[in-house]
């Protein structure tokens, strides 16, 4: 995570060395979240690859979020969505949404619409919809962004609000999340978000 991956290539190198230091599934999980990280895209495809066929090592749900994220981060979205479709065990938010989150990383709108169809199927979409409402801003797409947002909120009807409480000098105060109290309306909300696009540049 801290951009060292080349030292824990290192590091595995020198365990792989080391016949009495076997690599399990949780070193593999470790060394391809540091290629992941660190953009060493064709070495953490080499790994997942020796993980299998050199370590006889069964990948679980851990290794392709890895192989995803990989993937996701390179820009590689396409190779990441046909790796998805052929695990063999259903994917999970988590594996989904770092998917997603590359297809808004890189732009990729069509490919990120299916992908929020998977995670729809999940039914916890919620936070990744808000990843696809950007997809559609950096396309300038501000009438789908408000379609997108305002299904959310549809969906979010009913559903208790969140609390939180803090207990100051004996009394307690609490505190509740309500959309209804917004006083700025959804429309305005994309214009400040684009906004805020645009400063960046």
């Amino acid at each position: 995570m801290h951009g060292r991956g080349m030292d824990a290539l290192n590091t595995f190198s020198q365990m792989e060395q080391e016949h009495e230091l076997l690599p399990d599934s949780v070193t593999f999980v470790a060394i391809l979240s540091a290629c992941a990280h660190s953009g060493l895209v064709e070495e953490g495809l080499s790994i997942f690859e020796s993980m299998i066929e050199k370590y006889r090592l069964k990948p679980d749900l851990r290794h392709y979020g890895c192989i995803v994220d990989l993937l996701g981060r390179a820009g590689m979205v396409e190779r990441a969505y046909n790796i998805v479709e052929n695990m063999p065990m259903e994917p999970n938010l988590a594996i989904l949404g770092s998917l997603l989150n590359g297809c808004r990383l890189h732009n990729n709108l069509e490919l990120g619409k299916a992908v929020l169809r998977k995670i729809e199927s999940l039914k916890e979409e919620r936070r990744h919809a808000v990843l696809l409402s950007n997809i559609y801003a950096n396309e300038n797409e501000w009438s789908k962004v408000i379609r997108v947002r305002e299904d959310m909120r549809e969906r979010m009807q009913g559903k208790p609000p969140g609390r939180s409480w803090i207990q100051i000098k004996d009394v307690v105060h609490e505190f509740v999340a309500r959309n209804e109290t917004d006083a700025l309306p959804m429309e305005l909300h994309m214009v400040l978000e684009g906004l805020e696009k645009i400063s960046r540049f």
